[in-house]
């Protein structure tokens, strides 16, 4: 019953959504899973078709994957029952759905190859961008366990602990308020992961399928999202404090001035920096997505994870003081041997970071007693501007 209404959600945005972005019809990803009652991966060439992208926790190592040994074997066949749960059912919805391929990473990318995660990683903003829906296998903390499972309306909470009331909604329509108890998780699995942020915020069209309900996301709908449950839940935060949906559609299309959209940027860090990434040479890669469309509305050079129209001001950034609170004060741990980025970037410390407004202090004008005279970076992939860095330096006068 579900995925019939996500079908017809889904339907009335591609018909009836003019400002909701439509795939480009010129566009292929690399490979993709055609979906079949025996599924294969396939190498798309020129060959373009309607298709899903799966975003989703990996939770480890991941023991279905496509590595050069295995990709003659995946082109010829793949068995989706012996795949992980979590795979499983988004081939289940993404059929159920009337598309014949999807997109996963595992399957998708060589996984052993350096030079096919390069070249693929710089390709994630056109892969999640022209998708023409994401699936978010939003409660699923790992690829294991699925997430088209039965749950209960008030999610894994007990009814015992839990104060409800009665109310009117949209009109007559009666609803239900509930008090549940503080469990000290903020946000869904998927929202504590860091190669998630870029795949839902470059994607134009997401299927959640959440804890407490299923819900469609699109440009269109954003103030007003259909879901099969809950209207309005504690867990909605998926960017992070300060950001949302609708603010981070307008800023992709382009619709603030270059000093608000580097103030934003700041934003958007913090969100990022919230999240976990398994390695730390993820980093840049797992936002380089969206770098890469900042860059091509900001026409600005990026500078390992900074613009260098937003320096010196975005180089005032420090770790979270929340962090502060808890361990006393601290400094920040560098990732030397872990991750290559400059001490002077965010994305040297492991920490949450927080960014000084200084853009929005009221009736003050900020005078900097510093400006940048050059700013070298070195890629560890030339073919990937927004990927890893090998070196970095700033000099400041």
């Amino acid at each position: 019953e579900a995925l019939g209404e996500a079908k017809s959600w889904l339907e009335d945005c591609l018909q009836s959504h003019a400002d909701c972005p439509k795939p480009d019809p010129t566009f292929t990803p690399t490979r993709l899973v055609q979906i079949s009652p025996e599924c294969r991966l396939c190498e798309m060439g020129t060959q373009i078709e309607p298709y899903a992208a799966l975003s989703y926790c990996w939770g480890g190592d991941q023991v279905f994957k496509t590595t050069s040994q295995m990709l003659p074997q995946y082109k010829q066949a793949i068995d989706p029952t012996r795949l992980p749960q979590t795979l499983q059912d988004a081939i289940h919805v993404a059929r159920q759905l009337g598309l014949h391929y999807i997109w996963i990473d595992a399957l998708c990318i060589i996984q052993n190859s350096n030079d096919d995660k390069a070249i693929e990683i710089g390709r994630m903003a056109h892969v999640y961008g022209n998708a023409t829906i994401t699936i978010g296998a939003t409660r699923a903390s790992a690829v294991w366990n699925g997430f088209l499972s039965p749950r209960s309306p008030l999610g894994t909470h007990s009814p015992h602990k839990i104060f409800s009331l009665p109310c009117k909604y949209k009109g007559q329509d009666m609803g239900t308020v509930t008090l549940l108890p503080y469990t000290g998780e903020g946000r869904e699995a998927l929202d504590s992961r860091g190669w998630t942020f870029q795949e839902r915020v470059l994607s134009p069209r997401i299927l959640d399928f959440g804890s407490l309900r299923t819900q469609f996301t699109c440009q269109t709908a954003l103030d007003h999202v259909p879901s099969d449950g809950w209207s309005h839940l504690p867990l909605d935060r998926p960017y992070g404090d300060g950001i949302d949906a609708r603010l981070i559609a307008d800023l992709l299309a382009g619709l603030y001035p270059p000093e608000e959209m580097l103030q934003h940027w700041d934003a958007i860090v913090q969100g990022f920096t919230d999240r976990s990434l398994a390695f730390a040479t993820d980093k840049f890669p797992a936002i380089a997505g969206m770098a890469e469309r900042y860059g091509a509305i900001l026409n600005d050079e990026y500078c390992a994870g900074l613009w260098r129209r937003g320096m010196p001001a975005n180089l005032l950034w420090t770790v979270d003081d929340g962090l502060k609170q808890i361990y006393g004060e601290i400094s920040p741990r560098l990732l030397q041997g872990e991750v290559s980025a400059p001490s002077w970037s965010w994305a040297a410390v492991s920490q949450p970071v927080r960014f000084e407004a200084v853009y929005t202090r009221p009736g003050k004008d900020t005078t900097f007693c510093v400006s940048v005279e050059d700013c070298e970076i070195q890629h560890v992939d030339v073919r990937a501007p927004y990927g890893g860095v090998a070196t970095g330096t700033l000099t400041l006068r």
